[in-house]
């Protein structure tokens, strides 16, 4: 492959082989550059929350703290006894995921692929832009691999800014984690967030348009929220339960406990085969004019 430096990515894919690439690395080069601010500030906000996070947990060890906490958990419970009082914050991973890894951290980290997904295809269609640079020529499903090779590395990135500060810092706020658990949550919140960046990139592959992407991609996002926070409370929302992202990613029982459901991987193994099977169909067969 011709790697001579280029100014846009359809020059450099032009005198590329047809047929012996599996991505194309001029353009992984392309999107990791043009993304990189957004990607760098988003990283660092997730770490510097991360180390707000921990360095705020002794608080929460204070007996005074936890006895209010238990009063409040029995209130919670005489108005709604089938919800699990167990949600407030009495372990570590029960705090960490309440105040930062549960309804917050996949959106706010996640923007960055809702972004670069929604861009890399409809965005891309909408503008112009793609139909010159898969005529250059760049197989399709060349480029479709390269914004999945992309999506892993945010997705490793987004990842790693937010578990490391936490592991890191842990000893130092009476926080400690094993370095099997650190490994476990942060392979889980990796492949948690590329799996979400396939969820917007599957969208992005039917729709034309960053903005229809992005309002498809916030409203799921928002739904799980809503399960999420409501089921607790709302039994027959239990049934929803095996659809919802937030439910499977379990960050408290991984940090508690060390380990991770079996059906994590389970749901992040079919959900992720679903979504881009979507991606490539949706994408390969459609008009990109």
């Amino acid at each position: 492959m011709n790697t001579q430096n280029t100014t846009t990515p359809a020059k450099s894919t032009a005198a590329s082989p047809k047929n012996s690439q599996i991505i194309n690395g001029a353009l992984l080069a392309y999107f990791l550059r043009k993304h990189r601010i957004l990607l760098a500030v988003i990283a660092f906000c997730a770490a510097a929350y991360s180390v707000m996070i921990i360095a705020l947990w002794p608080l929460f060890l204070d007996d005074a703290f936890q006895e209010g906490m238990e009063s409040l958990a029995e209130t919670f419970a005489a108005i709604a006894p089938d919800m699990d009082t167990g949600m407030f914050m009495m372990t570590l991973g029960q705090y960490l995921e309440t105040q930062w890894l549960g309804v917050y951290w996949l959106p706010l980290a996640g923007a960055v692929l809702i972004v670069f997904a929604g861009k890399a295809i409809a965005g891309s269609i909408s503008d112009g832009s793609l139909e010159t640079i898969c005529a250059n020529p760049l197989k399709r499903v060349v480029y479709l691999n390269t914004i999945v090779v992309t999506l892993l590395i945010f997705s490793l990135v987004l990842s790693a800014a937010t578990i490391v500060p936490l592991a890191a810092l842990g000893p130092v706020f009476d926080a400690e984690m094993s370095v099997q658990t650190t490994a476990i949550l942060l392979l889980a919140g990796w492949l948690i967030m590329f799996v979400f960046g396939l969820l917007v990139l599957a969208v992005s592959a039917w729709t034309r348009g960053v903005v229809l992407s992005a309002a498809v991609a916030v409203a799921f996002i928002l739904v799980m929220i809503v399960l999420y926070v409501a089921t607790p409370m709302v039994e027959f929302l239990e049934h929803l339960n095996p659809v919802n992202l937030l439910h499977w990613w379990g960050s408290a029982g991984i940090i508690d406990d060390g380990t991770a459901e079996p059906g994590l991987w389970i749901w992040l193994a079919v959900v992720g085969a679903i979504t881009l099977a979507i991606s490539y169909l949706g994408f390969l067969r459609r008009d990109l004019t």
